[in-house]
This record gives C-alpha cells, sequence and structure tokens, in this order.
C-alpha cells in the first residue's frame, strides 16, 4: 500500500479461534507495526483496510521514534574528535539599582566564548528591586546625616531635635560664628548683637516661644580683681531664635567670655508624633515604608536617585 506520509504494506498474519485477527504494517525501510482486532458478524478484508487506514498516524510515528534511536556511526573512515575550550569574556560591574548583565555563549572552531553585556532595568524590574531594599535606624540615620539633609527631615517631619550651641566670644568685634564655634546642633548661626550679647538661630523653629533654656558661661578660675563668676542669661525668646548674655556678677558689666553654652528643650510635652515614634522606635526600614517615602519627597529625589543614596551614599 502507498500513501502520501508513508509507504508501507500490510498483512493479516493470522486469525485464532476466538476471531482475533493478527495484522502487521511494515514500512518501506522494513519496520514492523502489529495490531489485533476482534472480527464481528459481517467483516471482510475491506474492514481491515479501513482499519490499516486509521491506524496509520500510529505506525508512522512508532517508526519515526525507531528511526531515530537507531544511532548513526561511520563506517570505514577514522574519526579524529577535537574537544572545544570554553572560556568567558570579562564580566562587567554594574549598579545593581539600574542595570542588569546578560550572558549568551558563541563558538568558534577551537572554543566556547561566554560574553556578558549589560541593560538597563526596566521600571517595573526596578521597583521590584526597589521593594526589597532596606536599611537600618542607624545607617538611614547617618546618610541624612552625611548628605546634610537631617535638619530638612526633621524639621518637614515635624519632629524636634534637641538644639544646643557653644562658642568663643573672645574675639569680641571680630567675632564670626564659623569660626569661633565650639560645638552646635539643630543651631543655624551665633550672631554678636554687642559685647556680651548674641542670638542663637535655630535651624528648625520652635512652635512657639515657650519652651526652656539652660545657659552655662565661664572656663576660668576667676581671681583677683573683677574676679566674680560669669553669668548667661536669657534676655529674649522667639520661635526662630534665643538672645542671651553674658555678664560678671559683681558690677553686671557685659564681657565676651571664652565658654558660652546653650541648650534648648523642646516645646512638647508628653506626646510625640507617630512620625518621631516611626524614626526612633524602629530599627530598619523598608523603601516602600511610609515614612521612608515621605524623607524621599523632602529632599527631593526620585525612586531611582533615592535608592541609590540608601545603597551608595
Amino acid at each position: 500500500m502507498t500513501d502520501s506520509a508513508q509507504d508501507y504494506t500490510y498483512e493479516v498474519l493470522a486469525v485464532d479461534s476466538g476471531g482475533e485477527a493478527m495484522v502487521q504494517m511494515t514500512s518501506f525501510d522494513s519496520l514492523h507495526h502489529t495490531f489485533w482486532y476482534q472480527l464481528v458478524s459481517g467483516d471482510s478484508d475491506g474492514t481491515i483496510a479501513s482499519l490499516v487506514k486509521n491506524t496509520e498516524t500510529t505506525a508512522v510515528m512508532k517508526w519515526r521514534t525507531q528511526r531515530e534511536s537507531i544511532p548513526t556511526v561511520t563506517i570505514g573512515s577514522p574519526i579524529s574528535t577535537r574537544y572545544k575550550v570554553r572560556s568567558e569574556g570579562e564580566k562587567p560591574l554594574i549598579n545593581f539599582l539600574t542595570k542588569t548583565v546578560e550572558q549568551a555563549d558563541s563558538e568558534n572552531s577551537d572554543e566556547i566564548i561566554t560574553n556578558y553585556t549589560t541593560r538597563g532595568l526596566s521600571d517595573s524590574e526596578k521597583a521590584t528591586i526597589y521593594t526589597g531594599l532596606s536599611v537600618t535606624r542607624e545607617e538611614l540615620w547617618q546618610k541624612l546625616r552625611n548628605g546634610s539633609f537631617i535638619d530638612t527631615v526633621l524639621s518637614g517631619l515635624d519632629i524636634r531635635q534637641p538644639i544646643h550651641a557653644s562658642w568663643d566670644a573672645t574675639a569680641a568685634g571680630s567675632y564670626n560664628w564659623s569660626a569661633n564655634k565650639i560645638a552646635s546642633l539643630n543651631v543655624d548661626s551665633v550672631s554678636r548683637v554687642s559685647e556680651g550679647r548674641f542670638k542663637v538661630h535655630f535651624t528648625n523653629p520652635m512652635d512657639d516661644s515657650n519652651y526652656s533654656v539652660f545657659c552655662a558661661t565661664g572656663s576660668t578660675d576667676y581671681s583677683g580683681f573683677n574676679a566674680s563668676p560669669r553669668a548667661l542669661s536669657v534676655v529674649d525668646r522667639a520661635p526662630s531664635y534665643v538672645e542671651v548674655i553674658c555678664e560678671r556678677t559683681d558690677d553686671a558689666g557685659n564681657e565676651d567670655n571664652f565658654f558660652n553654652s546653650v541648650a534648648v528643650s523642646a516645646n512638647k510635652d508628653v506626646e510625640e508624633d507617630s512620625d518621631y515614634i516611626e524614626l526612633y522606635n524602629r530599627s530598619s526600614f523598608n523603601f516602600r515604608d511610609g515614612v521612608v517615602q515621605s524623607i524621599k519627597g523632602l529632599i527631593g529625589k526620585n525612586d531611582s536617585d533615592f535608592a541609590d543614596f540608601l545603597v551608595n551614599d
């Protein structure tokens, strides 16, 4: 029998006493497929021909598998095998927040080479990476300090930071805060109003003028004439500054003394807001945390720049 898909012949090899016929199909290259059929009244050679036709697809698939399973070997000629060496190109260093590395193999007669290429991350890939980023409280705090963002962030979140300043006033009329500062926190500057009189300007203004101020002055063991202790007192308070004056306690004379120190307490009572609790009481922060996203907006960074800031700065 000839068919467009496969050349084959078929033959009824036997019929047993129960009327079951054994039919064998043989391909053009002598591969066999055998099946059995239970004869019933009225069957004929035409019935068998129809059965064979219906079994053709199964037989062809079986023969195809048999042919593929037969190994191909070379007979009569020597074969030499040359093994290829595998090598790799240089893998590039990347910023994993913005790029990824992909690899592909190329092949020549001697070697298989793994090559690397870089591509930018898609927005969805970046979002997945950013969501997995986290920093400890100490890391976040230090990054904000290093970037000079701490005052902006605390002010934007309405979180009070302790205020203190100490300075050397002996330069008198030539006093300059940047040169004569000893220490400070949350203080923008200290300006000299007149002899012994200074204004401490806050970086983050207070809500009002109802706050406490602690003052200290002097670093000398005074003795002899005009040897009275010096006192640093508050003469004016405002939300954005406190003004103090250094005086001798015996004659009330003003003096540009060496060491002046001012500390200001927050003008809040017991309550603190949720951002304060978040920043000070949590051990770590995820990129998608609400307070972290607020910080991102306060320091003016987009997602990519802020992720880079948290990881690399």
